[in-house]
């Protein structure tokens, strides 16, 4: 029973993802934050943060 509520408040956020994504810095120390009380949601993060970055760093370079 404990497990399932807590492998449910560990869902990923859509609002931290685009948050992440547009900002990565504050994708970066959202998922410090969340990394040891909420993995699966941090992941998540972290992935936007990179991706978000990748993004960043080409468009401005190359645009």
């Amino acid at each position: 029973m404990v497990d399932n509520r807590l492998r449910s408040s560990d869902r990923g956020s859509v609002i931290l993802n685009i948050i992440s994504f547009l900002f990565p810095i504050i994708g970066f120390f959202l998922w410090l934050a969340n990394k040891s009380s909420k993995p699966e949601r941090a992941s998540q993060i972290g992935l936007a943060a990179i991706i978000g970055f990748l993004f960043n760093f080409i468009g401005f370079w190359y645009i």
